[in-house]
């Protein structure tokens, strides 16, 4: 019965500082803040001919960094979504 439309979507930004300034030395190669390695999202809804719509996702990312000097990370997490609608 799902399957209506699928959306999915990976994401693997590079999000690496390259040059640094005098005012934050060091960074160079250091993840920015709150930019997960990797994030994937997978989405689908089927509606009805009554106007009834069912809709279910999944969302996941990995580890971010919380500060600067990528001395402190939260850890990734996954995240299960679900939507009714009528029109």
């Amino acid at each position: 019965m799902f399957g209506d439309p699928v959306v999915d979507e990976f994401a693997d930004p590079l999000t690496t500082v390259t040059t640094t300034t005098t005012v934050t030395p060091g960074r160079t190669g250091k993840r920015l803040v709150n930019t997960p390695e990797h994030a994937l999202s997978l989405w689908t809804k089927y509606e009805w001919p009554v106007g009834l719509g069912l809709g279910a996702g999944v969302f996941g990312a990995t580890s971010r960094e919380v500060d600067p000097d990528n001395t402190v990370s939260v850890p990734g997490f996954v995240r299960v979504d679900a939507s009714a609608s009528y029109s």
